[in-house]
């Protein structure tokens, strides 16, 4: 396994292509140039083809790096359940370490992944939603990994497309290829062998029938329970992948989680965030081992420490939001496993990414909730009620697929009152993570819910 220097290069290098090409093979003309309004079609071209090579070189090499960490991971599981069969212990704690570096280096690379997808969808993470399904990660060796690259080298020969092979990202769950052509956005299923060709002639068949019950009962009396259990798996994922595209294409279908209709609503405000307060507060660590500032009248606490201040980065702010009935603290390389803005769309230096992908710098961000609830009410008219352990739970029970959007903290639920329509809704956990990991303002979140609240759409 390579030395944690020689991984931070190879990350790097990896991240340049996937975030940088473009702009460093035009570096010269977009300096003679930098208003991409006034561009013109040639230098338009000859960007997006740059910022596709360097989607193309990043996949090919995250693919390899995934693939190898993947198989060392499983090596190492295997000898530490040798080594506590033996009663190893020196063994035991070499591979748990071993593992634990592992585990941390494949998130950094996963995280690339969900970086370039994240580009692919207009930086819009609501449309990302979409594709994840809160399915377990395969390894590639378990995917059609071969055929999804053969696949994608094809489409990838054109200079104006590209095919994105989702198992190298967290968060793609629908499809084996997310492809953009002719400037528009698909998704691709990818099937081999002769079972699978049969199956699929058998899935159109049955979609050009039209009358799909008696059709699927037709065709189970034809089919050993292997071949049906798969055969119904492809029509699963059939469905999935036309509720999805229908919800992409018109912002409004069924939802693939939950079955229930959805209508997805476009911010009409300006988004504002927090994050040149975060890039502020970094550059404060030039002459010290930690700083620390505030945000949004003191909704938001940021602290960035240094290694040598890593024992104060755990009592800081939580010694300061003691106070607080209602509060949220995370460490910000948490941001990596979660459903958001990447760490690489951060308006941060690249050095500085680096340092926090790898815990040379470390984030902990502290939101006063109570502050944040009653500035709503103040400002905005919205109250809010902290409902019981009790309440919540029966809340739960009624509606169990959409359970785990609900936001808690102690085993509770929070519901928003519009005092001016009456209008409720409960906090859910999107609202929160785009507070914390897209560092949504709480004004913008605001305007959005208030607004959200007087449509009525939860009534």
């Amino acid at each position: 396994m390579q030395s944690k220097e020689k991984f931070k290069i190879t990350v790097r290098e990896i991240s340049d292509l996937a975030f940088s090409n473009a702009i460093n093979k035009l570096r010269s003309e977009i300096t003679k140039n930098p208003d991409i309004r006034k561009w013109n079609e040639k230098l338009r071209s000859k960007f997006k083809h740059f910022v596709h090579d360097g989607f193309k070189g990043a996949q090919l090499k995250l693919v390899e790096e995934i693939s190898n960490y993947q198989k060392v991971l499983i090596e190492n599981k295997a000898k530490l359940k040798q080594a506590r069969i033996t009663k190893d212990k020196t063994s035991e704690k070499d591979h748990r370490n071993q593992i634990n570096e592992i585990e941390n280096r494949l998130k950094i690379l996963f995280h690339i992944g969900d970086g370039i997808a994240w580009q692919l969808f207009g930086a819009q993470v609501y449309r990302i939603r979409r594709f994840y399904i809160n399915e377990s990660q395969k390894t590639l060796d378990e995917s059609n990994i071969k055929h999804a690259l053969e696949i994608a080298s094809v489409i990838n020969k054109n200079p104006d497309d590209f095919a994105l092979i989702t198992d190298i990202t967290n968060f793609i769950q629908i499809s084996d290829l997310i492809v953009l052509k002719d400037n528009q956005l698909g998704i691709l299923e990818l099937k081999e062998g002769k079972i699978n060709d049969e199956l699929i002639k058998l899935k159109k068949d049955l979609f050009a029938a039209g009358k799909v019950e008696e059709k699927i009962k037709e065709i189970g009396g034809n089919l050993n329970p292997k071949m049906l259990e798969q055969f119904f798996r492809m029509i699963r994922q059939e469905i999935r992948m036309i509720q999805t595209v229908e919800v992409l294409n018109k912002d409004k279908g069924t939802d693939v989680k939950t079955g229930k209709e959805i209508k997805i609503l476009n911010p009409k405000h300006i988004t504002e965030t927090y994050s040149n307060k975060i890039a502020e507060t970094f550059s404060k660590l030039k002459d010290q081992n930690w700083a620390y500032d505030i945000d949004s009248g003191g909704i938001i606490h940021i602290g960035v420490y240094k290694p040598e201040a890593y024992i104060l980065s755990t009592v800081a702010i939580p010694s300061l939001l003691n106070e607080c009935k209602f509060k949220v603290i995370i460490d910000f390389s948490s941001i990596q496993k979660n459903l958001s803005e990447p760490l690489f769309a951060k308006p941060f230096p690249p050095e500085v990414i680096s340092d926090l992908l790898f815990d040379d710098i470390r984030i902990i961000l502290g939101f006063d909730l109570d502050k944040f609830f009653n500035d709503f009410e103040h400002f905005f008219k919205v109250k809010t009620k902290v409902l019981s352990r009790k309440e919540t739970m029966k809340l739960k029970e009624i509606d169990k697929v959409n359970s785990k959007n609900i936001f808690e903290i102690k085993n509770q639920a929070f519901e928003l009152t519009d005092i001016e329509t009456g209008n409720s809704m409960i906090l859910g956990g999107g609202i929160i993570s785009k507070l914390i990991y897209d560092n949504i303002s709480p004004l913008t979140l605001y305007l959005n819910m208030k607004e959200t609240l007087q449509t009525n759409l939860n009534q």
